[in-house]
């Protein structure tokens, strides 16, 4: 959902997904981390779905892969913690042994909650109702200030396309993260820039993602951020771009690096 600026993935789309992939002999495995979201914005912007329950959606959606990796504290009331499950007896085993290498990397404590969470999934349906309208009252207050987001508003957090900013701070002094150090250093308000793919790069597109957690903001919190970014964002010609003065040697080292704000 991240990479379509939260927009669900529809059941057309994962049906005729999971034709091509069949057709070819490719097993098709779901990133299901937003998997609720994802059933939740089907059913409001889905009429075939309209009356149906998450669960029903997830599980005709779920039927048109062949397994799936859950990292499950973004849909499910768990700090820590996920899965894989596939229907692919071939792939369970190959999993089985990077399991039985590697480990599951959870606590005792961990797994019990892990394990609570996947016995009654859908108990949190009134959880992720919620988020979603906080999203779309967030998204609202954003749209009404003219801030450019991503429209319509979505399901798990607010996404704001950035390409505005490159007028004021050039390319190569990083405008995206530019705004988010002036917005933190304001607000205290953390945000991200949204991971893309090729194409979308090759666009020119680039957004800034403030996501939403479970049960952890009300009314105000969300009045409180918006205030902030609006304020960000018409300030935005004032934004001192960074310089970047470290970058660490490894394949994560983009994570690692340290910027400077250029005065």
């Amino acid at each position: 959902m991240n990479a379509s600026g939260g927009h669900p993935v529809s059941m057309e789309n994962i049906k005729k997904a999971h034709r091509i992939a069949k057709e070819h002999n490719i097993p098709l495995i779901l990133d299901a981390c937003r998997l609720l979201d994802n059933a939740c914005l089907i059913r409001e912007r889905e009429q075939t779905y309209s009356q149906k329950s998450l669960k029903e959606i997830v599980l005709e959606f779920c039927s048109y892969t062949d397994g799936c990796v859950m990292s499950a504290s973004k849909n499910y009331y768990v700090d820590t913690g996920g899965f894989i499950a596939t229907n692919n007896e071939q792939l369970h085993n190959q999993f089985m042994d990077v399991v039985m290498v590697y480990g599951d990397g959870l606590s005792v404590r961990a797994k019990g909650k892990l394990n609570a969470a996947i016995q009654y999934p859908f108990k949190n349906e009134r959880i992720i109702n919620d988020r979603v309208n906080k999203s779309f009252y967030l998204w609202k207050k954003l749209e009404e200030a003219g801030v450019p987001v991503v429209r319509p508003s979505a399901g798990c957090a607010v996404f704001i396309d950035t390409h505005q900013l490159s007028e004021y701070i050039a390319p190569d002094q990083f405008p995206e993260k530019s705004f988010l150090v002036h917005l933190y250093l304001k607000s205290g308000i953390l945000g991200s820039e949204n991971l893309i793919t090729t194409g979308q790069d090759e666009k020119g597109i680039s957004m800034l993602r403030f996501a939403i957690p479970l049960k952890s903001y009300n009314v105000r919190h969300m009045n409180y951020v918006a205030k902030h970014i609006i304020q960000t964002w018409e300030e935005r010609k004032q934004i001192k771009g960074l310089k970047k003065i470290y970058a660490a040697p490894c394949q994560s080292g983009k994570f690692l690096a340290q910027y400077q704000i250029i005065e």
